[in-house]
């Protein structure tokens, strides 16, 4: 008796978790959610609510929404939707966990009508969190996979020539590091780089920003693109609402168009805003359904690691940072993306690069020790680089760039010193606009050839009061 009030009580809680997700469809991101939703219902004992989601996403097509509880209160009866009923995206990971058992086991009974016992055993081998045994990785299949890897896209060029030829580009399902103190550099360098990958890479990419709003970090994009197109407008003064009519024109008309139209990548940036929950089942369902939105994702960046402190109610604030390192390390083999993280340096880090810059006019020499409150950044980075400018430096437009790890590879002996243009969000060694050679060509090189001897050390000035301007990228 007891069983079968179970399996009753179980029924009626993924009706309650389908209601609860039919009440909630605007918050779904991606209609391939819906999607999966519909095919897994013809498995289960909630025949009538597939016909409802179907309705729905009809809706959505006919009205470019999903209908709201007065639609579905006068169309379906009161047990089809809750009216204010809190909804985080759990409930939509835990629907489709349990939907995917009701699969599991209407194709395993239909095995056993069949005594088809090799059947039963492959389906029980492919567990209910996806992963597919028969991709397993042993000696027979790793000349494939290696075939395989090889066709894949490259890796990601951050555009900092020097560095690039030590890492070969950021290599997919790996965590890559970015640390500075306040004011070095760190988001200037990050944006830097998402441009590139867009523009020259045609990556698809999410920009995480729990500091900057999103409104800003895409005011850094268009100022970046303006210079690539010739002009000159800071991002300080379109993020101070200080621009005459004729720059105003030029950014929201002639820029911004441009930026839509030649944008060969994806651009998806979240804010604090959009993040309802912020542990690891709600942050990864909503990295999922943004990369389903772009049909994938290359790089997942994050501005910057340290805020996510207290998210939790984890009472450990260090336990809690690398468990969120962790989980990205993890997200990013599962979903096989590059990740680049931002954090910061701690005050004993940076005591340590500004005693060197005392000594010897700047800092070169930095270890994984300087980051700020996570440990497991050590074990988990494949690269990991310290940036660090004096004020002379900064000044001068110049950052130095001190790689403490480069797991698949060497790490160079001596500081990279790259030019920075930070009001246009500009990191690089190359005087030229990366536009000017490479964007509006027909073709896009697919493997990097990365010679040091070629290098041009042209340095781009700039004539920027940086302290002035440090509030505003870092």
């Amino acid at each position: 008796m007891e069983d079968k009030e179970k399996k009753i009580k179980d029924i009626n809680e993924i009706k309650d978790l389908a209601v609860m997700v039919l009440s909630h469809l605007d918050k779904i991101h991606s209609d391939n959610a819906v999607d999966d939703i519909i095919n897994l219902l013809q498995y289960t004992p909630l025949d009538s609510y597939e016909d409802i989601f179907i309705k729905c996403k009809d809706f959505k097509k006919n009205h470019g929404k999903y209908p709201d509880h007065i639609y579905l209160s006068n169309n379906f009866s009161p047990r089809y939707y809750y009216l204010s009923q809190e909804y985080s995206h759990d409930i939509y990971l835990q629907l489709i966990s349990c939907l995917k058992k009701y699969k599991q086991f209407h194709l395993i009974q239909n095995a056993l009508e069949n005594l088809d016992y090799d059947e039963i055993k492959e389906i029980i081998s492919n567990d209910m969190t996806g992963r597919d045994k028969s991709k397993k990785i042993d000696i027979t299949n790793i000349s494939d996979l290696y075939k395989e890897g090889k066709n894949k896209p490259k890796g990601l060029a951050i555009g900092i020539p020097e560095f690039d030829n030590y890492t070969k580009g950021l290599s997919y399902k790996t965590l890559n590091v970015l640390s500075a103190p306040p004011g070095n550099f760190k988001t200037t360098t990050a944006i830097s780089a998402c441009y590139n990958a867009c523009f020259l890479d045609s990556k698809k990419i999410i920009y995480l920003t729990l500091e900057i709003t999103p409104e800003e970090i895409y005011y850094n994009f268009l100022a970046r693109h303006a210079y690539e197109m010739g002009y000159s407008i800071s991002a300080s003064d379109i993020k101070k609402y200080l621009l005459n009519e004729e720059d105003e024109d030029i950014i929201f008309n002639v820029v911004k168009t441009d930026f839509e139209n030649n944008m060969k990548g994806n651009l998806e940036i979240i804010g604090v805003d959009e993040i309802e929950d912020y542990s690891e089942t709600a942050l990864a369902s909503l990295i999922k359904s943004r990369a389903d939105d772009m049909g994938g994702l290359d790089l997942l960046c994050l501005d910057y690691l340290n805020l996510l402190k207290g998210k939790t109610r984890n009472k450990d604030p260090y336990e809690e940072l690398n468990k969120y390192v962790e989980f990205f390390r993890v997200l990013c083999i599962k979903m096989d993306f590059i990740m680049l993280m931002l954090c910061q340096v701690h005050r004993t880090g940076l005591d340590k690069l500004e005693q060197q810059a005392k000594k010897t006019g700047y800092a070169n020499y930095a270890n994984t020790n300087f980051f700020a409150e996570a440990n497991a950044l050590e074990r988990a980075a494949a690269t990991a680089t310290v940036l660090h400018a004096t004020k002379a430096m900064r000044n001068e437009g110049k950052v130095n760039l001190i790689m403490v790890k480069n797991r698949h590879g060497v790490t160079c002996e001596d500081a990279i010193t790259a030019n920075v243009k930070p009001d246009s969000f500009l990191v690089g060694t190359i005087e030229k606009s990366v536009l000017e050679t490479s964007i509006g060509s027909d073709v896009i090189q697919d493997n990097m050839d990365f010679d040091i001897d070629s290098l041009n050390d042209n340095s781009i000035s700039s004539d920027i009061d940086i302290d002035k301007e440090l509030s505003d990228e870092d």
